[in-house]
């Protein structure tokens, strides 16, 4: 087997030997509108089903169409979300961060991961996740009355819209250079009317992806670190594999479980992605380790190996362990709360540990003689779908970073059809599942059994992540 170089996916070749029968660049691009136009279609039809069965059972048409995800984004929008009000009910990270933040001021020897001071809402990130804050004015970052001051939310609201819509841009972005990959003509096709209404498509289906809005909703860092994500996978797609690698750095920052990406991308030498990610993170290990010292390090690894043998139970963990803890009925579905997580359980500890190494082991093997053969892009989206599923908490906006997955993924998928004619039904059911949501647990957890039903961002990303370990095995097959 010849060794190729770090690059894009050998689709190249294959669609000069005639491999999948395409005739031009624009049958391609034709084929792409259609499938975001069913996509986006069969998302509106799925809504329209549930709040028909949700009309049935007797709700009213209103609250009915709220419980779905177009009707509750709708809703966000209409009722404020747009112009920033209720600022302080959106700061779903920012609080626990600055009250962290400002415990370790008043006093520097009590750990930031005392979980029951005040009942107040865990804080679950690492310590570097709090030098952002030093870079603030002092009042800034004061709390009254356990709410973050007026200013800095309005500021983290328009920083959150930026990220927002640059998450959307670049998911857009990532399409148009698959395309252009798979083309034989150098002018653009983003002027053409098939280029803009591609373009309309990507937007409407970007602004209806559920995780994406939901982050946005509650004010969390995931906003910015779904963002980080695409830019990252942007800039390995055109050779910024330094760049990529500083994007996914600061991701680490503030979970660290995507420093898995530094294990993938040793173990697959890709040197300059490991020095932006690796610089990223040393330096701000060091940092925080000056700033807060190892005892809360200790106290956060410690946290850390309580959330994977624990986890939680409410219904919006769609992982593996809150299936689990869910299906065993280790929990309460229904509720989130502030300082504790789902009881221990031998159970569920074993399988949420064997799930996760599972999914670390399919994404990280590459599945060929050579440990360089097809490091691409589709490498890269691998490890970042496989660390999330993998981790024992996944909430539903941590999902969100799949929408530029999603997009990156769609040419690839069209072209070379991993499952036949059944492909694009695949295809649509995992994004679907991901960007959908019926905001009623009640009706589903009702029965344990039937709560499965209500992991379907899970199996949604499950799926997601076959697909792309298909293309990369049907890529390194034609590669070899």
């Amino acid at each position: 087997m010849t060794t190729k170089q770090s690059g894009p996916p050998a689709l190249a070749p294959m669609l000069q030997n005639g491999a999948f029968h395409l005739s031009s660049k624009l049958s391609v691009n034709r084929q792409v509108v259609l499938w975001l136009t069913v996509g986006c279609a069969l998302y509106f039809i799925v809504a329209f089903i549930q709040v028909g069965g949700q009309v049935v059972i007797g709700e009213d048409v209103q609250s009915s169409v709220h419980a779905t995800a177009p009707g509750a984004i709708v809703r966000e929008w209409v009722e404020g979300l747009a112009l920033g009000s209720d600022i302080d009910k959106r700061n779903d990270s920012w609080l626990p961060m600055l009250m962290a933040y400002n415990a370790s001021l008043e006093d520097s020897m009590r750990s930031l991961y005392d979980l029951t001071r005040r009942g107040l809402e865990k804080f679950q990130y690492p310590p570097s996740s709090l030098l952002l804050l030093d870079l603030l004015p002092r009042e800034l970052t004061s709390i009254e009355g356990e709410k973050i001051h007026a200013t800095l939310g309005y500021y983290l609201w328009v920083l959150s819209l930026i990220a927002f819509s640059v998450t959307i841009g670049t998911s857009w972005l990532l399409l148009e250079v698959q395309l252009a990959r798979f083309s034989t003509r150098r002018s653009s096709s983003l002027l053409t009317p098939l280029g803009v209404l591609r373009g309309l498509l990507i937007i409407i289906i970007s602004f209806f992806y559920y995780p994406l809005l939901k982050s946005l909703a509650l004010g969390q860092a995931q906003t910015f670190l779904s963002c980080l994500i695409a830019l990252a996978i942007l800039a390995y797609f055109l050779g910024w594999r330094t760049c990529s690698g500083i994007c996914i750095g600061l991701c680490c920052l503030f979970k660290p479980q995507y420093g898995w990406l530094l294990v993938w991308s040793l173990y697959r030498r890709q040197r300059r992605f490991t020095l932006g990610l690796a610089s990223v993170v040393l330096l701000g290990g060091a940092l925080s380790v000056a700033r807060y010292g190892h005892a809360n390090w200790a106290s956060y690894l410690e946290l850390l190996g309580r959330i994977g043998r624990q986890g939680e139970a409410f219904w919006a963990n769609q992982s593996m362990n809150g299936l689990l803890n869910r299906l065993l009925e280790n929990g309460d579905p229904l509720h989130f709360f502030n300082s504790s997580y789902a009881p221990l359980h031998p159970t569920v500890s074993f399988l949420t540990i064997a799930c996760s190494l599972i999914l670390l082991g399919l994404a990280l093997r590459p599945w060929s003689s050579n440990r360089t053969d097809s490091v691409g892009p589709l490498d890269l989206m691998i490890v970042i779908v496989g660390v999330t599923l993998a981790s024992p908490v996944a909430w539903e906006h941590h999902y969100g970073a799949f929408l530029p997955i999603f997009a990156a993924a769609l040419a690839s998928t069209i072209i070379m059809r991993p499952f036949g004619r059944v492909t694009s039904g695949i295809f649509a059911c995992s994004y679907i599942a991901c960007a959908s949501v019926l905001l009623r647990p009640r009706l589903f957890y009702k029965f344990p059994l039937l709560g499965l039903v209500g992991s379907h961002m899970f199996f949604g990303g499950l799926v997601l992540f076959v697909v792309l370990l298909v293309l990369r095995q049907m890529d390194n097959r034609e590669g070899a």
